[in-house]
């Protein structure tokens, strides 16, 4: 993308926070989440260094336009929820990327990537059922994201490992089958690896082996 291209990105990142910024204060009481107290100490943390050492926000076109990217997709998820009701921890992950964002304190790649895969995880392991529209206005809007398919990766495992992927699994093996996601004998396994699951967790609530 050429350097020609820097001050719209700009402006168009300026507006998406100012746009997320404006959603956030339309969401109710979305401040009680206990982890508000934590990303506030971040950013006042992120704020006093400023204070001492101003840095200005990366000019990189791609750096700009990944991040453009990421707000645009927060915001979506923020529209998504207000017509579902929000969940607190979403709005306090997405107002501390927006003013970390905001404040040039995100500053490279590697530090947008982490972003992007705290606020997709749950739009990538939650019921299809409660994530369709998010995704549906991703794909409408073209942003760079592509929901992961979690049947197909513990398919290819052979496992579920961990209770977010159990429960994704549970709510969604019936669905998968009747559409054709998935044949008769992956629904077999997938069956078996829920039933090892759930075989697995009392011992592990209990500590034993």
């Amino acid at each position: 993308m050429a350097d020609g291209a820097r001050p719209e990105l700009e402006r168009r990142l300026d507006a998406r926070i100012a746009s997320v910024r404006a959603a956030l204060r339309a969401l109710p009481a979305w401040d009680t989440d206990p982890m508000a107290l934590v990303f506030a100490a971040s950013a006042e943390f992120h704020r006093e260094r400023q204070a001492q050492a101003p840095e200005a926000r990366p000019t990189s076109t791609a750096f700009l336009a990944r991040a453009e990217n990421l707000l645009a997709a927060m915001e979506i998820a923020l529209s998504v929820r207000a017509t579902a009701g929000p969940r607190p921890t979403w709005a306090s992950m997405i107002s501390h990327a927006a003013e970390l964002t905001a404040m040039g304190a995100v500053r490279k790649v590697a530090q947008l990537a982490d972003l992007e895969h705290d606020f997709l995880t749950y739009w990538n392991e939650a019921p299809a059922a409660e994530t369709r529209d998010f995704w549906d206005e991703v794909a409408r809007r073209n942003l760079p994201y592509r929901r992961r398919d979690l049947l197909a990766e513990i398919l290819r495992r052979g496992r579920i490992t961990n209770r977010a992927h159990y429960e994704h699994a549970k709510d969604e093996i019936v669905a998968a089958h009747q559409l054709g996601r998935i044949t008769d004998a992956e629904a077999d396994r997938l069956g078996a690896m829920i039933d090892a699951y759930e075989a697995r967790e009392p011992r592990r609530r209990t500590g034993t082996s």
